[in-house]
């Protein structure tokens, strides 16, 4: 850790693998590994090397396959990605699973959506990630609001405004999603709205006052 710290990642990769040759049973460093090389300016190949080194080891991890899936999505090679992340997500799909993946199924939603342009899976798959970000609000916040523009374009404008009340009840204070909420709302041009839309604008300029929607919020 200490090399991490001072910046060397090659120093700090070849301490993590004498920790593995001399334990090869800790999966967790195998991922400390696979970290220090993704991080690595130009040490994709050597991440996606010690990765599958790791997988055969560890081939049910869903860390690892995270981790894999992540890298692949990176150097753009979205088909390999999808198989990997699907898997990596497999168990946290499951009705009353005791694992999730929120960073799995946020990748694999950002791939439909852009890359596949595939609108129902995108949707999907960002619906896991937002409900399962429970534990960092900003991040579902953010989920929950790109959820909302997705079903905007869609024309299913009750979903739009039921994800975006989501997103501000995850973090009332996140300036992307107030905007974006806003803009939505005066299109649908209901006098039930006006309150709203001051409330929210209002608390723009309290949260954001030199945010991107400032000019419009005021």
């Amino acid at each position: 850790k200490r090399p991490v710290f001072e910046g060397d990642r090659d120093g700090a990769a070849a301490e993590m693998r004498k920790a593995i040759a001399m334990n090869a049973t800790r999966v967790h460093y195998r991922i400390e590994l696979g970290k220090v090389l993704m991080a690595k300016e130009g040490g994709e190949k050597d991440a996606e090397e010690a990765l599958r080194k790791a997988l055969t080891a560890f081939p049910d991890n869903q860390k690892l396959m995270t981790m894999l899936g992540s890298l692949l999505f990176k150097t753009k090679r979205f088909d390999d990605a999808i198989n990997v992340l699907e898997k990596a997500t497999k168990n946290a799909r499951e009705a009353g699973a005791k694992q999730r993946n929120p960073e799995g199924f946020y990748m694999l939603g950002k791939i439909f959506r852009d890359e596949k342009k595939d609108q129902a899976k995108a949707i999907e798959n960002l619906t896991f990630a937002a409900n399962q970000s429970f534990a960092n609000a900003n991040v579902a916040s953010n989920v929950y609001d790109e959820l909302s523009t997705l079903y905007d374009v869609k024309g299913d404008k009750g979903a739009a405004r039921g994800n975006w009340e989501k997103a501000l009840n995850a973090d009332s204070e996140n300036p992307p999603a107030i905007c974006h909420f806003v803009r939505f709302l005066r299109k649908g041009a209901d006098p039930k709205d006006a309150e709203r839309i001051k409330e929210l604008a209002k608390k723009y300029v309290e949260v954001a006052p030199k945010g991107e929607c400032i000019g419009e919020m005021r």
